[in-house]
C-alpha cells in the first residue's frame, strides 16, 4: 500500500452478525474518492460504524468486497493494511506512560524508523495540529486538555503518513465550545495533506461540516442517500432523509458556507463609505471611523451561522472580518448573510468544496 491514494470503494457489502435477525449493512455501494472526507451519519443501529471499521477489518463483511486503491482489503496482510490506515476514536487511547512525542511516534516506530527520523516527523505532526513541539512534545497525555489529546491522537494516526484514516466520533468528547476550533483545524490540515477520511458521526451539522460526501445510513444498514452536504438539503432522496435532515435547512445552510466565500466590503471602500475601522498597536480593530468601539470582530474561517450569531448577540448589523493573526481584512455585513440564505440551494457556496477548490485555496 505504499503507493495507494486512498480511493475506497464498497461494492454489494453485507454484514450479518451470528444470531442477528437483520443485517447491521445491507448491500452497501459506495465510493469515496481519493482525498475526499466521507461523513457516515445515521440513527443508533443504521451500521455506520460497522461500515467503517469493515474498512481496516476490525469486522469482516459477510459478502460483497471492500477495494482500497482497486485492490481487496482481504488480500491485504493484516498487519500491512492496518499500518496503512491510520485510526482515530472518541477516547484517543494515548499511551498514559510516553510522552506526547512518544505517542505520536508509536507507529513509525513499529515500521523500524531511526529515532531522528521518528522525532522529527512528530514534532512536524504536532507543529500541523496546532500543539507547539516544544511546548507540548515532552508532556504527558494527563497534562493535555481533551481537545489536546484528540489532536495528539490524530496526529498519532497520520505519523506514518497512511493514505486514509478512519475517524470514530473523534471530536464527541470534546467540549462544544472548543469542538467548532479543532474542525476547522482539522479542515485546514486536511488542505495540506489531502488524505482519503471516513468519519463516523451522530451529529448531522458536524457531518455536513466536515464532509465532501454525506452517507446517510437507516436502520439495516440502508444507504439512504450520498451526496454533498447542499445536495441533500436540496434534494432528499426519500422520506427518510428529509425527515432525518429535518425542517431547520437555514440553519445548516449557515453553516456551510466560510464568511470568507462572502463578497466582503474590502478595506479601502469601507472607508470610502464612511465605516472604516482604526487598529490598536497590534493590529487588531478598535473603532469605527465614527470613533464607536468594534464591538465584535469575525474570523475569516468562521461558518456563516457563527458570524450571525455574535452579530446578533451584540446588536450589530456589521463587524470586520480579521484574519488569523487577528487583523482587519474586510468588512461583513447582516445583509449579506441574509443575501446568501436567498439564493437558490443548489448553487449556495458548500462549506466543505469540490477537492480542486480545496486543494487551490491557501492553508
Amino acid at each position: 500500500m505504499d503507493h495507494a491514494r486512498g480511493v475506497i470503494e464498497f461494492r454489494d457489502v453485507s454484514k450479518v452478525y451470528p444470531g442477528a435477525s437483520a443485517p447491521s449493512i445491507d448491500r452497501l455501494d459506495m465510493r469515496i474518492e481519493s482525498g475526499e472526507i466521507c461523513a457516515l451519519v445515521g440513527p443508533s443501529g443504521s451500521g455506520k460504524t460497522t461500515a467503517m471499521r469493515m474498512v481496516n477489518r476490525l469486522h469482516e463483511p459477510t459478502s460483497g468486497v471492500i477495494t482500497i486503491d482497486g485492490v481487496d482489503n482481504r488480500s491485504v496482510p493484516l498487519e500491512e493494511l492496518r499500518r496503512g490506515i491510520g485510526y482515530v476514536i472518541q477516547q484517543v487511547g494515548l499511551f498514559p506512560h510516553r510522552t506526547v512525542l512518544d505517542n505520536v511516534g508509536t507507529v513509525p516506530h513499529l515500521l523500524g524508523w531511526d529515532e531522528s527520523r521518528i522525532r522529527a516527523r512528530s514534532r512536524e505532526l504536532l507543529d500541523l495540529m496546532g500543539l507547539d513541539p516544544s511546548k507540548f512534545g515532552d508532556r504527558y497525555p494527563s497534562q493535555l486538555s481533551g481537545g489536546q489529546r484528540q489532536r495528539v491522537g490524530v496526529a498519532r494516526a497520520l505519523a506514518a503518513d497512511p493514505p486514509v484514516m478512519l475517524m470514530d466520533e473523534p471530536f464527541g468528547a470534546i467540549d462544544p465550545l472548543v469542538r467548532e476550533q479543532i474542525q476547522d483545524e482539522f479542515l485546514r490540515m486536511q488542505r495540506e495533506i489531502s488524505k482519503t477520511i471516513i468519519i463516523v458521526t451522530h451529529d448531522l451539522d458536524e457531518a455536513m461540516r466536515m464532509g465532501d460526501k454525506v452517507a446517510v445510513l437507516q436502520e439495516g444498514g440502508i444507504l439512504a442517500q450520498l451526496a454533498t452536504p447542499e445536495e441533500l438539503l436540496a434534494a432528499p432522496a426519500n422520506e427518510f432523509v428529509q425527515r432525518f435532515v429535518g425542517g431547520d435547512s437555514a440553519l445548516r445552510r449557515l453553516a456551510l458556507a466560510q464568511v470568507r466565500e462572502l463578497p466582503l466590503i474590502p478595506l479601502d471602500i469601507a472607508s470610502a463609505q464612511g465605516f472604516g475601522v482604526f487598529v490598536d498597536p497590534t493590529g487588531r480593530p478598535v473603532h469605527w471611523a465614527n470613533h464607536t468601539p468594534v464591538r465584535v470582530s469575525i474570523e475569516a474561517t468562521a461558518t456563516l451561522r457563527t458570524a450571525l450569531g455574535e452579530l446578533i448577540a451584540v446588536g450589530e448589523q456589521y463587524a470586520p472580518v480579521v484574519d488569523a493573526n487577528g487583523a482587519p481584512i474586510a468588512i461583513v455585513t447582516t445583509a449579506m448573510l441574509h443575501g446568501w440564505l436567498e439564493r437558490p440551494l443548489t448553487h449556495a457556496a458548500p462549506h466543505a468544496p469540490t477537492l480542486d477548490q480545496r486543494r487551490a485555496r491557501p492553508a
